[in-house]
């Protein structure tokens, strides 16, 4: 029952002005940073047989949390909609990420739906394998967006470069 949500989440202050909906570069990196900072403790708990399987369970129920609140603010800015066609460069990318995305969520779907408690307990070892390797999948994706999308973004005017 642990899902990606990919609802576009409610941005704007009662103000409402087109400011008001814009997302921050500032914001998004400091969730990077959280979401990287969240990834390297799932994948030191994994490998530390001292680390229960439910506070390992716990923990990623904590990683689930952070990153779909992530996603669901990034929602609006990685939507393939009209606003990114007025961008070449930045609707490209949008497609290509978005498409990259989709097999990287598939196989995240499927690592939370395995990795029960007691999937855990049963087979740890397979548990620190695929955790390390599905978090360093998402950690390049953070990178990918940090680098390539929101520079590409802020060009566009998507992304406000300030806090």
């Amino acid at each position: 029952s642990e899902k990606i949500g990919l609802q576009a989440a409610n941005l704007g202050s009662p103000a409402g002005g087109p400011e008001d909906d814009m997302l921050h570069f500032g914001q998004l990196v400091d969730d990077h940073d959280a979401i990287d900072a969240l990834a390297d403790k799932l994948i030191s708990a994994a490998r530390t047989a001292a680390v229960t399987a439910a506070q390992c369970r716990a923990l990623l129920r904590v990683f689930t949390r952070q990153l779909r609140t992530h996603i669901d603010a990034e929602t609006i800015l990685l939507a393939d909609d009209a606003a990114t066609r007025g961008n070449a460069a930045f609707h490209a990318e949008v497609r290509a990420f978005n498409a990259d995305f989709a097999e990287l969520t598939a196989g995240w779907r499927s690592y939370l739906l395995h990795w029960s408690e007691g999937a855990i307990l049963a087979d740890r070892t397979g548990f620190m394998q695929q955790t390390t390797d599905m978090m360093t999948a998402l950690k390049l994706r953070l990178e990918r967006e940090s680098s390539v999308i929101y520079p590409l973004a802020i060009k566009a005017g998507l992304i406000s470069p300030f806090l």
